[in-house]
């Protein structure tokens, strides 16, 4: 049997015996579409990134003609859509259990580098380097849709482009020291600025000498002034932490830096520090003050927090807004 669906199915069975729900089967593009669009809300509202599930699925920005041209693709026979794949996905995506670093880790680990094949090959594209497209996933192998305007924004419109193969990655160990280098995923360039670079695996062995890229979850690089330190366990709520080190196990936690213990992030109202990033996901430093960042038809000003999400102020209005989604592009 394949190594990654042996892989996996092991992660499953072991997922589906701790919540009592069997993994997802085959899934339509519907239902893979509003699955993950919950998914994704599930886990903003549980990390803090949006106040519950209502508000985050109403600032959610799809990217305008993306779904209604992927049908019309399919059809065509331009993409082909794996409805298994689909539903191994969203079951992989259910069984991110918290917003800990500790608890992650270990599915983070293997969606990268094996599981990571379900989601990435949902859609399959047909058409060849050189053709015309709109969105990558049109597109054959690993190649992607270079964008033929560079000021159209896909957030917004459709933009053409044609289908260009991308740049071979950099394996491990390899010289990554001209500028348009890139590495193989979960790799980093490492080295001197200005001498030879190497790409390079983040370090899962506490005690190793780091700088703030080289530490693999549930570690991190204890940094001191200079950059440079020590890979260590992550920490704790309420446990000493070094406020120049992104050291806290929790994601909704910061490193305060008069208690210098791993505190959660600041709730709406709170008094806040502009100069730090320390209010909660779906709010904003306004003043000294934690404010809620404004959601789908709440004024906008310019003095005030940005919109939440993929929410944009709209000019005419004064309010927040998603832009249309729109027909298919063609």
């Amino acid at each position: 049997m394949n190594r990654l669906v042996t892989l996996l199915s092991a992660v499953l069975a072991v997922a589906s015996c701790k919540d009592g729900k069997p993994p997802a089967g085959p899934l339509g593009l519907e239902d893979f579409r509003d699955r993950l669009f919950a998914e994704f809300c599930r886990l903003e509202v549980l990390c803090e990134g949006s106040p519950d599930m209502a508000t985050c699925m109403a600032s959610l920005q799809e990217q305008p003609g993306f779904y209604a041209t992927i049908e019309q693709d399919i059809a065509a026979g331009r993409v082909t859509y794996d409805a298994v794949k689909a539903g191994r996905c969203i079951a992989l995506i259910e069984q991110v259990p918290s917003c800990t670093r500790s608890d992650t880790a270990p599915l983070a680990a293997g969606f990268d580098d094996e599981f990571g094949e379900f989601c990435s090959k949902v859609f399959t594209g047909t058409v060849a380097d050189g053709g015309s497209c709109f969105l990558s996933e049109q597109c054959v192998g690993d190649s992607t849709c270079a964008r033929s305007d560079a000021v159209c924004s896909p957030s917004r419109q459709c933009c053409a482009g044609t289908c260009t193969a991308l740049t071979p990655r950099i394996p491990v160990g390899g010289d990554c020291s001209m500028p348009s280098s890139s590495c193989a995923p979960g790799s980093f360039c490492s080295g001197p600025a200005s001498g030879p670079r190497t790409c390079t695996l983040p370090s899962t062995v506490e005690g190793t000498a780091c700088n703030s890229q080289l530490c693999a979850d549930p570690l991190y690089c204890d940094v001191d002034a200079t950059g440079m330190g020590t890979c260590k366990r992550v920490v704790a709520t309420g446990a000493p932490c070094n406020p120049i080190a992104d050291g806290c196990d929790d994601l909704r936690d910061h490193c305060d830096p008069t208690t210098r213990v791993c505190t959660r992030q600041i709730r709406v109202g709170g008094a806040c520090d502009p100069a730090l990033y320390h209010c909660v996901r779906y709010a904003t430093c306004q003043g000294t003050t934690c404010t809620k960042r404004p959601t789908a038809g709440e004024a906008c000003p310019a003095t005030g927090p940005a919109c939440l999400g993929g929410l944009t102020c709209e000019a005419q209005t004064g309010t927040c807004a998603l832009s249309p989604v729109g027909a298919a592009c063609s």
